[in-house]
């Protein structure tokens, strides 16, 4: 037990990622990213965070316990910062001379457009999400408004 107690130790130090996401009704849901099945709530958000690092200790014990992997953290795998990426001719002409006209290297170019992409589509995929709560809010007033209705026609309270 001793041997487990400080293999948790260690993977509680680790820097997990840890997702808080505030609810409609205002209290957290909260989950670690790397450890499937590792969630939580709080009625606040550090509630909420002192509940998830005794849901990862739990999880922890019990993949100890069981001999199952344990996975790091995202942080702590390798990434180099390179990859190679194989481009048509005319594109690759295309993004030098678009590069040189705004003064920058290539790679510099490349990169902001890049970021500039994914930073676009994490947006649109936050706004979907916030446009299909709405939908489903909107849709559950209109139900709430319904039953209103019926109960007043059959004079239900």
């Amino acid at each position: 037990m001793e041997k487990n107690k400080k293999k948790i130790e260690k993977y509680m130090k680790l820097p997990y990622t840890i997702e808080l996401i505030p609810e409609e009704d205002g209290t957290y849901f909260v989950k670690v990213k790397e450890l499937p099945g590792c969630m939580s709530y709080g009625d606040t958000a550090e509630e909420a965070i002192k509940m998830i690092r005794e849901a990862m200790i739990g999880w922890l014990e019990s993949a100890i316990e069981r001999g199952l992997e344990i996975p790091l953290p995202d942080t702590t795998k390798g990434y180099s910062g390179k990859f190679i990426v194989r481009v048509p001719k005319y594109l690759h002409k295309k993004l030098v001379e678009q590069a040189k006209s705004e003064g920058v290297s290539l790679n510099q170019f490349v990169v902001s457009l890049l970021s500039e992409r994914l930073t676009a589509k994490i947006l649109k995929n936050r706004i979907d999400k916030l446009e299909s709560k709405i939908e489903a809010t909107q849709k559950n007033k209109a139900s709430d408004a319904n039953i209103t209705k019926e109960r007043r026609k059959y004079k239900i309270v």
